[in-house]
């Protein structure tokens, strides 16, 4: 039962994710309705963004999670096979809505140049103008997942006599945090816009390794961290909502406190999040179930939830007259996006992740090694690849280790994959 409250935790968490990127996209009650209401959204609309953030850290923490796992099991990280299997998660769905966007824009008589689409393809598009401004956050995960991988290759070659090759990881994050939280600093002054402050991975990917930070004492110190977690589990909870307060009252374009510490701030919040999740107590009811649900087909929902809400919904409460009526049309908003998540990651992700499984079988058969420090080398690596922004789900490789399959909301929500 811990298990699966467990991954349901988590689930949950994504849900919660995805939901505030769906609000901070959301239109805004208008003053004319209720001049308390527009306020109410506008300050939510603010306070939405880091709902990235908490994708970031917890894609860290899955993903480190499922490498320690490897390393601690077999002795070896199959790099390769990693690389493969997060390859036929991300890149289908990014490459059809992609192709997808492109068509809906020369349909409209948009101009579409390989400018535009060369960010998209090798994923730089947090860098510089892509097709679609809300896909940067796969840019800075992709990094990630080919950085970290990389790191971890480093650690366990000139820890490769040791028992335990990865044991300076934590230095390894803490380097990354210091350079980050330096390089807002350093930029901080500069005129603000997304790309200079908000986007770049080099300002980003220290939420991402905070999330390894944390699967790397899940994996190998496991029981005195679930032992912290159990006991500071509500303490954890407060510090988790806190650190999402700041942006709700405090603007990143104009606030020194949010350019510099606010990220850390966030990725903090996160990690004690995902620390209250992992220990839950009580099993999950019908509320809980349906989020993780939701958080199950993050990754849809986020790729497609913007033009479904800017350029779908827009042209249809305009022919069919509601669009005044901000009530109907906030609640078609969510229950199209939520839907339309729920069959894109069932006709386009789940038959993919099929198809990886024959291809790139996530179980095989592991045999202990003698030298459980071994890593394996480049030349012999088999992997997997990088999980999407925001977001977004959990294959069953690639849940928190120990995590068993949660089997509600049908069986085909139980292969997917996060980010």
């Amino acid at each position: 039962m811990e298990s699966r409250d467990r991954s349901t935790g988590l689930d949950v968490l994504r849900a919660v994710a995805v939901l505030m990127v769906l609000v901070c996209h959301s239109v805004a009650c208008p003053k004319e309705l209720s001049a308390l209401g527009s306020a109410i959204c506008d300050r939510l609309k603010q306070g939405g963004w880091p709902g990235v953030d908490l994708f970031f850290v917890l894609s860290g923490f899955l993903i480190g999670g499922l490498l320690f796992k490897e390393q601690k099991e077999t002795g070896t990280i199959d790099i390769r096979r990693f690389l493969l299997r997060r390859g036929f998660k991300i890149y289908p769905p990014f490459w059809i809505f992609l192709a997808f966007i492109i068509s809906w824009e020369l349909w409209k008589g948009l101009p579409v140049t390989i400018d535009d689409i060369l960010p998209d393809l090798f994923f730089f598009q947090n860098y510089t103008t892509g097709v679609w401004g809300t896909n940067w956050s796969l840019g800075v995960e992709e990094h990630f997942y080919l950085l970290m991988p990389l790191s971890l290759m480093l650690l366990g070659y000139f820890g490769r006599r040791t028992e335990r090759p990865f044991r300076h990881f934590p230095w390894v994050f803490v380097g990354v945090a210091i350079t980050c939280l330096s390089l807002r600093w350093w930029n901080a002054p500069s005129r603000f816009s997304n790309f200079t402050h908000l986007t770049p991975t080099h300002l980003r990917i220290d939420g991402l390794f905070f999330g390894t930070f944390l699967a790397y004492y899940h994996v190998y110190a496991h029981e005195s961290f679930m032992a912290f977690c159990r006991r500071f589990r509500w303490w954890l909870l407060a510090a988790g909502v806190a650190g999402f307060l700041p942006p709700f009252f405090l603007l990143l374009e104009f606030s020194w406190y949010m350019k510099v510490f606010g990220f850390v701030t966030q990725w903090l919040g996160a990690g004690a999040l995902i620390c209250f999740a992992l220990v839950r107590s009580s099993a999950p009811g019908r509320g809980a179930r349906a989020l993780a649900a939701i958080g199950r087909t993050s990754y849809a929902t986020y790729l497609w939830h913007y033009w479904i809400g800017l350029y779908g919904l827009r042209s249809l409460a305009g022919v069919f007259g509601f669009h005044w009526n901000w009530p109907i049309f906030t609640a078609v908003y969510y229950t199209t996006t939520i839907g339309a998540g729920f069959l894109l990651t069932r006709w386009i992700e789940v038959p993919f992740l099929r198809l990886r499984e024959r291809l790139v079988p996530g179980s095989r058969a592991r045999q202990p090694v003698r030298n459980a420090s071994a890593l394996a080398s480049p030349a012999s690596a088999r992997g997997e690849r990088p999980s999407p922004s925001c977001g977004f789900g959990s294959s069953p490789d690639e849940k928190a280790p120990g995590d068993r399959r949660t089997e509600s909301f049908g069986a085909f929500t139980e292969s997917l994959s996060s980010r």
